[in-house]
């Protein structure tokens, strides 16, 4: 387990200082990726770029049934929600559990009345019914000793968070051991995957490291690995895969990285003899007096209204949209360049124009609702 360690701080070490989380939308974008592929683990077949239009845009996608779009929009509430507490660094509970439960399942949980009573999955209620895994009949904890062991649990999880780690491997350690330990008491009737995996997601990000990431295709091996742990009574399985899973998820993202570095559409001094013409044509416009970088666009009753867009071109790529308002210049990023690409464009355009700004993100998506 110590290779293991070492080389996820390497890896991670390399990853941070190559900035790759700083480029444009990263986090929001990967957040999305992380929800897109919980809920595909689950069942769902709603796709990251679907999923970014229905959380940034509230477009629907087409041939999805609706439990599939809820559970991606209950998904994404209760992540919003624990990044949002994260600076509180909010001590778990049973409680607290619950309530995040409650968020997971707030649109797909039901009602179900057992001989002991009646609990509903939709407002995180812990379950009354025996459940098993659904591979060869295993079964989860008895229902009656969940309250106990969730105690438990959240005394052991509170007091390691508590502790002062050494290394980054250290906390994903223990985030995936809290993974495993929620997901094996199997408190609720639904959702224990996902809500176990958004525990995993909060320990990362409460100490400032990039949350991991189970990507779908994982599946088989994600429930092997876990099935393992359970039947030998040991975790140090299933926390070995997720740390080689995590591993070669940042090694894939560094390997992309480079490639893009390495090819990013030209060099940089190609880069650069194409920003002098941008900034030429940015500088005609101005002496045009069309106040702004390309002027010609207008904000009326919440609606961004082209009657006369600028687009600039790098390479006969359109590179970025531009518009004044509110005496500012704004560029908007297209996607069909890498954000890399943008990103030094963008410093390079705002050195001459100081004046400059990156678009609203509302501004953005009324843009490309526009141009769809």
């Amino acid at each position: 387990m110590y290779q293991k360690y070492e080389a996820i701080n390497k890896a991670l070490q390399k990853f941070d200082r190559l900035k790759i989380a700083e480029q444009f939308d990263f986090k929001k974008l990967y957040l999305y990726s992380i929800i897109t592929h919980s809920t595909a683990i689950e069942g769902s077949t709603i796709t990251e770029t679907e999923n970014t239009l229905m959380f940034d845009e509230g477009i629907v996608p087409g041939g999805r049934n609706v439990t599939e779009q809820l559970m991606n929009l209950d998904l994404k509430k209760a992540y919003d929600y624990v990044i949002g507490i994260l600076k509180d660094k909010p001590v778990v509970t049973v409680a607290f559990l619950k309530h995040l439960s409650a968020l997971v399942m707030k649109n797909t949980g039901s009602e179900y009345t057992t001989a002991l009573g009646t609990f509903d999955s939709s407002l995180g209620e812990l379950r009354l019914v025996n459940v098993s895994a659904g591979r060869g009949g295993k079964s989860y904890l008895s229902f009656q000793k969940i309250p106990q062991r969730l105690e438990d649990f959240c005394k052991w999880l509170n007091a390691e968070r508590k502790k002062i780690f050494s290394d980054a491997a250290s906390v994903y350690a223990l985030s995936f051991e809290a993974h495993y330990q929620l997901v094996s008491i199997h408190p609720w009737v639904d959702g224990n995957g996902r809500i176990s995996r958004l525990l995993m997601n909060m320990i990362q990000m409460e100490h400032g490291l990039l949350p991991s990431i189970l990507k779908k295709e994982n599946k088989a091996k994600y429930i092997e690995a876990l099935a393992e742990s359970q039947e030998k009574e040991d975790s140090t399985i299933f926390v070995g895969f997720m740390m080689d899973s995590m591993l070669d998820f940042i090694q894939e993202n560094i390997n992309k990285f480079n490639k893009i570095e390495s090819n990013n559409e030209t060099p940089n001094n190609e880069l650069n003899i194409n920003l002098d013409g941008l900034h030429k044509a940015f500088e005609r416009y101005k002496e045009k007096g069309t106040h702004g970088i390309c002027g010609d666009w207008k904000i009326e009753q919440d609606l961004l209204v082209p009657f006369g867009r600028w687009t600039a071109y790098y390479q006969e790529i359109p590179v970025v949209n531009c518009f004044s308002h509110d005496n500012h210049e704004y560029i908007i990023h297209l996607t069909n360049i890498s954000d890399m690409t943008f990103s030094r464009i963008f410093e390079a355009v705002q050195s001459v124009f100081p004046e400059c700004r990156m678009a609203p993100t509302e501004i953005r998506k009324i843009h490309n609702t526009i141009n769809r």
